[in-house]
């Protein structure tokens, strides 16, 4: 029974099992709009979770991908560096031994029998 109508309100013929269907109807309603608003209140609260599990998932997975892109060297790669390194080191000591050989021209230019070149001396 619908109570839609404003005369049947206050018909007097409203009896006390009517008001106590309509009490219990009202209650339900509030009970079924609670239990809605709960289901709601979890489902937003779980959209959030699941968001942060997203979020930090995606920073762990965003920190060790840096880690992943290194990997050990392999034996004909290390072979080549090893080869480079070496030939680096050879043409260093090349440079050492004809800087350390004009050095000692030069030195030798200014040297005499008699010790320094006088020129030299008189600079002081």
């Amino acid at each position: 029974m619908l109570v839609s109508d404003r005369s049947l309100l206050n018909n007097q013929s409203l009896t006390c099992t009517t008001v106590e269907v309509l009490q219990r109807f009202v209650g339900a309603i509030s009970s079924l709009i609670l239990s809605c608003a709960s289901l709601l209140l979890i489902m937003v609260v779980n959209q959030k979770l699941a968001a942060n599990r997203a979020a930090k998932q995606e920073e762990y997975e965003n920190s060790h991908k840096l880690s992943a892109q290194f990997r050990s060297l392999d034996p004909d790669e290390i072979n080549f560096l090893d080869s480079v390194a070496l030939k680096k080191f050879h043409e260093e000591q090349v440079v050492k031994k004809n800087d350390e050989e004009q050095l000692k021209d030069f030195r030798a230019a200014f040297e005499t029998p008699y010790g320094r070149n006088c020129d030299s001396l008189n600079e002081r």
